[in-house]
């Protein structure tokens, strides 16, 4: 069994004035760190060490990252594994109006994510950089915005880049825990939904087709969105599926081509 988990963050403190997109984590999360190391050790069979992979960049994932070996450390060997593709997705430089306070909700990053959506799942402009007000198509961005973001195709390099690393690691004893935001999950459990149906899928349409192939196999009455994964949640993968289904190829392919495409190689 290829067994990884991952963990999203804890929440953190809405201060876009005094810490931007990079906020630490609210107190008082005491118990739901106790939940979070709880779930994990339920999954600790055979294995000698935990691993633990988050960013150092964002601060909310490392301070949930630390507040976990912590806990395990009591335990069990742990070793932090710092890895720059969880980093969260750049969102920009944002322009505050004066009247905007500190834990206030900043409603042009509605519209932001609404637009970068649509550029991205409707459009298959997979390189709109978030916040763009792309040469005036989103004129109020250009008032919420002085600079855009990262684009949803250079976060999927990342990620697809580690899921390939994860499929094709060797195995050893210990647990390997993620901790992140909520993106990867959510992609991997798009993916092992689409690696039970490959008919039509290819390197060049992986990239659009994940999201839409996952939302038809979802009930009727579920409410969901990509936000689905709550605070702290543990999520448990086996990357079998995607291994011995052949997604892991299609996988490879279109983390080269995104490559390209951006041309980070």
């Amino acid at each position: 069994m290829n067994k990884i988990l991952t963990v999203r963050h804890m929440d953190d403190v809405n201060a876009l004035r005094e810490h931007g997109f990079n906020g630490p984590l609210q107190e008082g999360q005491e118990k739901l760190l106790t939940s979070i190391v709880g779930g994990i050790e339920t999954e600790i069979k055979n294995e000698t060490t935990v691993r633990i992979l988050y960013t150092s960049k964002t601060r909310r994932i490392k301070e949930t990252a630390l507040g976990i070996a912590e806990c395990l450390g009591k335990k069990y060997s742990v070793i932090m594994e710092d890895d720059l593709r969880l980093e969260s997705i750049d969102r920009g430089e944002l322009i505050l109006p004066e009247i905007y306070q500190d834990g206030d909700w900043f409603s042009p990053l509605d519209d932001a994510w609404e637009y970068a959506n649509d550029e991205m799942f409707l459009y298959k402009n997979i390189f709109y950089r978030f916040g763009d007000h792309f040469h005036g198509k989103y004129p109020k961005l250009s008032e919420s915005f002085s600079k855009p973001g990262n684009s949803f195709g250079e976060s999927l390099v990342k990620k697809f880049s580690l899921i390939c690393d994860l499929i094709n690691r060797k195995e050893a004893a210990e647990l390997v825990v993620i901790v992140g935001q909520s993106d990867l999950p959510l992609l991997l459990l798009e993916l092992m939904v689409l690696a039970n149906e490959l008919e039509g899928v290819t390197a060049q349409n992986l990239p659009y087709v994940y999201w839409d192939r996952y939302k038809s196999n979802l009930p009727r009455e579920t409410a969901y969105d990509r936000e689905g994964i709550e605070f702290g949640q543990v999520e448990i993968f086996d990357l079998s599926t995607i291994i011995e289904t052949g997604m892991a190829k299609i996988i490879q392919k279109s983390y080269l081509l995104l490559c390209e495409q951006s041309e980070c190689i």
